[in-house]
């Protein structure tokens, strides 16, 4: 029976434990002191509990709390010295320290700003450094396209001109041919000319060697 009292007592404890599990603060004040019972005359589980110091509450009282310190002391304090939100010295403390933050942050973000805003220029001067090549590269291809254009003109001119050059060639060979034939027959004409004067020749001494002897026959008779 007696064990079955303690078991509930000790139930009810921890499930009061439970129920009144938070954390509180002590108020603005220099030094606190937790006491071994609720009353300001019990003796003292620990001193100097500087104000906005953070403690567990344990079980809450009308007059005194049950905490547990950082250090895992446990005692009484009296709810004047408690407060739900940390001290105001604490508080401004923290706001300093997450402006200080947040300032260190802002120049951080400022620096990376600052390098984005490099970088982006940088890479818009080699955006129109390479517009510019690219301008370049096109009027080059143009140039190019109208040599390739020339080129190709100057390869059919030239085709057409040793075509040309060929059928002069062949006309010459028969001009060629064709001197050397008429100088043939010329020479054959000149031939057939002067044989002819020669025969005229003999002919005509055949005739008057003839015309003589008969001139001499008509003397004598």
């Amino acid at each position: 029976m007696v064990l079955a009292r303690v078991c509930l007592l000790t139930g009810l404890a921890s499930f009061s434990s439970a129920l009144w599990a938070q954390t509180m603060y002590v108020s603005d004040v220099q030094f606190v002191a937790i006491r071994s019972a609720p009353n300001g005359s019990a003796s003292v589980v620990e001193r100097a509990i500087k104000s906005g110091e953070a403690m567990e509450i344990l079980q809450k009282g009308d007059e005194f709390t049950k905490v547990r310190t950082h250090d895992g002391n446990e005692g009484w304090i009296q709810n004047y010295f408690l407060m739900d939100d940390p001290a105001s010295r604490d508080r401004v403390d923290q706001l300093s320290s997450k402006v200080a933050s947040l300032e260190q942050q802002r120049q951080s973000l400022q620096v990376n700003l600052d390098a984005l805003q490099q970088e982006r220029n940088t890479l818009k001067s080699s955006l129109d450094q390479a517009e510019q090549q690219r301008t370049s590269l096109s009027n080059k291809l143009s140039n190019l396209d109208s040599e390739v254009k020339a080129v190709d003109q100057w390869k059919s001119e030239k085709t057409v001109l040793t075509q040309q050059i060929s059928t002069l060639q062949s006309d010459l060979s028969n001009t060629k041919e064709e001197n050397q034939r008429l100088r043939k027959n010329e020479n054959v004409s000149w031939f057939v000319t002067g044989a002819g004067a020669v025969l005229a020749g003999v002919i005509l001494g055949v005739m008057l060697s003839m015309f003589k002897r008969r001139k001499k026959q008509s003397e004598w008779v």
